[in-house]
């Protein structure tokens, strides 16, 4: 974040800092063979960019510190000499708390680097997915700057651009209904062309072909009518008595409570019953048993109905000569 301070000096030493600490990593990674040897201890050709961008840095116009931070994080920090996998990935981790930066500039210039760096190595991001979107969604309630939010929903496009399903199966697993950011990242991913018909197809293919229901005991539905029958010895003598009373007096509210969140989950599944053997899906369930909608499947549907909200998806029509794999889309 401090390289795109708004303080010159400031953005000055920060590149300073990055380079010292980017030396002394290769230093330790590539010890010379004989110390006394200056030649040894040359900066790589990999760190030599940092010259001209610590430079640069000190420009006042604020287009152009992008510009600069932009090509540290391209020519420098996303090379792979530079910077193993692990060490990408702890970077990119700690970059997420500069979008929260209190200078938007600095945050800003933090986004602009985590945006270079996925789009330049998120082949290798695949087993961070999870941590790495997760993280986005965390942050951005906290990011005060419409800017900043904006580059963050490009990072998680971006990402998705290398791994578009592992992304979006990640956004469908967070709760019913959406919160703003996950329907805003939905629709961030649509507005690629390359990644709109994949996304569609693919929420198309949830709701056509997963499971709409399963079939749950009753007794898994949360009854805790049993629950606090023995209230603790209400009558039981002396200074306990009193205690166990309060005891089943909160144990009996608490399996009131539990019951009608049980007879609240027994209606709404009774009316979805109700519903697919309206719609033909078959005989209600055996005895005993209960139909309970899928969640991947219901937050598919909704996200397919968030992102068919955005222009570029509202206009998505498959041409005349369409390939097969548009087949379904209707």
């Amino acid at each position: 974040p401090r390289c795109t301070d708004a303080v010159a000096d400031v953005r000055v030493m920060a590149v300073q800092c990055v380079e010292a600490l980017l030396f002394a990593d290769h230093v330790l990674r590539h010890p010379p063979a004989e110390p006394a040897d200056d030649a040894a201890w040359a900066r790589p050709a990999t760190l030599a960019p940092l010259s001209k961008i610590r430079k640069q840095v000190a420009d006042g116009d604020a287009q152009q510190q992008y510009t600069v931070v932009r090509a540290l994080a391209k020519d420098v920090l996303a090379v792979r000499d530079v910077l193993n996998e692990k060490q990408l990935v702890a970077m990119l981790v700690a970059l997420l708390l500069g979008l929260t930066d209190a200078v938007p500039t600095s945050a800003a210039g933090s986004c602009v680097v985590l945006v270079a760096c996925i789009s330049a190595r998120g082949a290798e991001l695949l087993p961070r997915v999870k941590q790495l979107t997760d993280g986005l969604l965390d942050t951005m309630p906290n990011i005060t700057d419409e800017q900043t939010l904006k580059g963050a929903l490009h990072a998680l496009r971006t990402l998705a651009t290398h791994h578009l399903l592992p992304v979006v199966n990640q956004l469908l697993d967070k709760p019913m209904p959406h919160s703003l950011h996950v329907v805003r990242g939905l629709q961030e991913i649509v507005r690629d062309r390359k990644l709109a018909v994949p996304l569609v197809m693919h929420l198309t293919d949830v709701m056509n072909n997963g499971q709409l229901y399963e079939e749950v005991p009753v007794g898994s539905l949360g009854s805790h009518a049993d629950d606090g029958k023995d209230g603790g010895g209400g009558d039981g003598d002396g200074g306990g008595g009193g205690g166990g009373g309060g005891s089943s007096k909160k144990d009996k509210k608490s399996a009131a409570k539990a019951d009608k969140k049980a007879a609240d989950k027994a209606a709404a599944a009774a009316v979805a019953q109700a519903s697919m053997s309206a719609a033909g899906l078959g005989s209600g369930p055996p005895p005993g048993y209960h139909r309970v909608a899928v969640p991947l499947t219901m937050s598919a549907t909704a996200a397919l109905a968030e992102v068919m909200q955005t222009r570029e998806c509202s206009v998505l029509v498959a041409p005349a000569d369409a390939p097969a794999e548009y087949d379904g889309m209707g």
